[in-house]
């Protein structure tokens, strides 16, 4: 009996020492924890104190930021045809400037070191709203704009997609009013632009009777008794425009005679002031220039002058 107990004494050795093993390790490693555990716990708290810091300091950005979103959001639904447009245009160059303004404070937002990844999402995620409205301005003030859609869209995209992944990374407690505003929501805009691409059938019917063709010049007048020559001068070597009237805005296509051509003068008439001078001369082909760019008319009309 006593040898049969030696025996399996002997085989129960190892699995004792492996429970007295196990049973040291545990005392051992209960003897560390307190240390450890209150390192863990001062690290805890100390991104916690960053973390509320960073959350206090960020939340009047973001509520501005979804503000802005939620402005122009409302105006994107509003907007269905090309006489929305202007208001949209303008909607989207006020919120621009908004963010703007955002963007020039973020540097001098101060972010603690476990919110790094946090700020420069959210510095990624201003530059492409700023995109993104810079975009839709300019495709809601031309003639282009439903070229541009696409473009629009993507920012638009993309601006949501940036902000998504800052409120992901940044501490609980951010109101997010951006990812759900509706910047991306782009079908009434679409429906505008499509509308102002179609040219209505007035304008057309316009643009086609508008072609105006030039009234024929008289016929050349045989030159008065009075008639006189005299020279093209004080342009500053550029000529004279012939008109239809003694009018500057009455002018005749083409152009008149040079600096120093010669001109037969058949009667004087007034009309509109030109540097001070109302006096005008009809030409012998019917035409009419300033006396103020002629030689020797612009100092006084001959005495020997006929007049219109």
């Amino acid at each position: 009996m006593p040898a049969m107990f030696a025996v399996r004494n002997r085989r129960a050795a190892p699995l004792i020492a492996l429970v007295v093993t196990g049973v040291v390790g545990t005392a051992l490693a209960g003897c560390a924890s307190p240390a450890a555990t209150n390192q863990v716990k001062a690290t805890e708290a100390a991104e916690a104190t960053d973390s509320a810091a960073y959350v206090k300091r960020v939340r009047p950005v973001v509520v501005r930021l979804g503000t802005s979103a939620s402005t122009l959001s409302g105006r994107l639904l509003a907007t269905s045809s090309k006489r929305d447009l202007p208001r949209l245009h303008a909607a989207a160059l006020s919120q621009l400037a908004n963010v703007n303004e955002v963007a020039a404070a973020l540097p001098d937002l101060e972010a603690p070191e476990s919110q790094t990844r946090s700020q420069r999402a959210l510095v990624l995620a201003v530059q492409s709203h700023r995109d993104y409205l810079s975009a839709l301005a300019r495709a809601t003030n031309g003639t282009r704009g439903l070229a541009q859609l696409g473009t629009v869209r993507a920012r638009a995209a993309r601006s949501v997609r940036r902000y998504r992944t800052f409120f992901a990374l940044a501490p609980r407690g951010l109101p997010d009013g951006i990812t759900s505003a509706g910047l991306d929501r782009l079908d009434g805009l679409h429906a505008a632009l499509k509308d102002a691409a179609i040219p209505p059938p007035v304008r057309t019917t316009t643009v086609t009777t508008a072609v105006v063709v030039p009234t024929p010049p008289p016929a050349a007048a045989a030159p008065a008794r009075g008639s006189l020559v005299d020279y093209v001068a004080n342009s500053g070597g550029e000529g004279v425009r012939y008109r239809f009237s003694p009018t500057l805005g009455h002018l005749v296509p083409g152009n008149g005679p040079f600096e120093g051509n010669a001109v037969t003068v058949s009667c004087f008439t007034t009309g509109e002031t030109v540097r001070g001078n109302p006096w005008w001369a009809r030409l012998a082909n019917g035409y009419y220039v300033p006396t103020t760019y002629l030689r020797y008319s612009s100092s006084g009309i001959p005495g020997d002058a006929a007049y219109c």
